[in-house]
């Protein structure tokens, strides 16, 4: 029986399914990327509505493999600064790369550690881009039970435990799993990596540029400290902007390479889309990240996978992203913007120009992703044919 005939059969008897049918869901992500319907959205929430909270998705973070980091040994200043400084490897910390149009915003919890030594552990520790100061709940235990909210459009990104140093990480706890509300409703669990460093996830909502939401984050379950219970969180936030790291970027001799080989690399950049004499500079500003949903475009000219958060450059619309034009043109789908005879800016045969969209698809899956910040030089480069806009703030 097909586990859609088993949520079915189940819903309408009332019988009790495993939890470990929900991993399976869950799994799907570390296999190689598929192409689904963004319906899939509604789909799991109504799984999490017609079965109870008992049942509602987990969503697995995906981190950096382990990684140790020693934010003390860079400027904190800095840090969207460094391109390959060692744990970094070609990322940088919560910065630029816009989610939507609703910057996060902290609005209160459900207890604070009282501070100690001139160090606070304020929820506003959570979104003040700044590794090493932590949210830290404050009442006796392990914290189960415990939240903060937070308001925004999407969150995709989250440092577990309190990571000013190895040491003071390993001996405070981490949180394993949540529990996530939207609005008052639940969402979804979210289970974390136990490691210092970035994780990304996705949560199981249909992201809108413009339409925020609040959103709850309750502590479940707990990875123990080696000295104290009390139970950290860093710094949570949302990352969008890029591209597919196998996407080919045109380079300064002419020649084609992978994007995510570019970090050092000479590239073709122009400087205005009334000025599109190509010419060589160096990469500045590079930045990686993990995503689970890309769209991927496609023109006679090519095809393209990016961030529904990744600006293209449109005829009629300029530099936009296809979350932002989806709420534009009012499309329950990305799918539906096809019907718009869109046309996107592309270089070919030497030139520059504008051709139409032939086909939009959603891809799932866990792909290493990367944007470009910041050129020495120009301002417009060329991934897969696509002229792409640099990323910087």
């Amino acid at each position: 029986m097909s586990l859609l005939s088993i949520l079915f059969f189940s819903t309408l008897t009332g019988l009790l399914i495993p939890q470990k049918i929900f991993s399976i869901i869950d799994e799907s992500f570390d296999s190689k990327p598929k192409i689904l319907l963004s319906s899939n959205f509604m789909y799991q929430k109504k799984i999490g509505k017609s079965l109870g909270e008992k049942y509602l998705p987990v969503i697995k973070a995906k981190g950096g493999g382990g990684t140790s980091i020693d934010y003390r040994g860079y400027d904190i200043n800095k840090l969207d600064e460094y391109i390959d400084p060692g744990p970094y490897a070609n990322s940088y910390f919560i910065n630029g790369c816009d989610g939507g149009n609703i910057a996060p915003k902290s609005m209160k919890c459900s207890s604070t550690l009282p501070a100690w030594q001139n160090k606070n552990y304020s929820i506003k520790n959570l979104l003040d881009r700044n590794p090493t100061s932590a949210w830290v709940e404050g009442v006796k235990g392990y914290g189960q039970g415990e939240w903060f909210e937070i308001y925004c459009n999407n969150l995709n990104t989250i440092y577990n435990g309190y990571q000013s140093s190895p040491a003071n990480w390993i001996n405070n706890s981490r949180v394993k799993r949540f529990k996530i509300y939207i609005d008052g409703r639940p969402l979804c669990y979210l289970d974390l990596t136990d490691e210092m460093g970035e994780q990304n996830f996705e949560l199981p909502f249909d992201i809108k540029w413009d339409k925020g939401h609040l959103f709850r984050f309750e502590i479940v379950e707990v990875y123990p400290g080696e000295k104290w219970d009390d139970v950290c969180i860093s710094e949570i936030g949302v990352q969008g902007c890029c591209v597919e790291g196998n996407q080919n970027i045109l380079l300064g001799d002419g020649l084609m390479q992978p994007l995510k080989f570019a970090a050092n690399s000479t590239i073709s950049v122009f400087d205005s889309i009334t000025n599109p004499t190509l010419k060589q500079s160096e990469i500045l500003k590079k930045t990686k990240r993990t995503h689970f949903t890309l769209i991927n475009i496609s023109t006679s000219n090519g095809s393209i996978s990016v961030t529904p958060e990744h600006k293209l450059i449109l005829k009629d619309y300029g530099s936009i992203s296809l979350m932002k034009l989806r709420e534009i043109l009012n499309c329950n789908t990305y799918e539906e913007l096809i019907k718009h005879n869109l046309q996107v800016y592309v270089y070919k045969d030497g030139k520059t120009l504008y051709i139409p969209l032939i086909n939009i698809m959603i891809e799932k899956g866990v792909f290493e992703t990367f944007s470009i910040r910041q050129t020495k030089t120009g301002k417009y480069f060329i991934i897969n044919g696509f002229v792409q806009e640099t990323d910087s703030e």
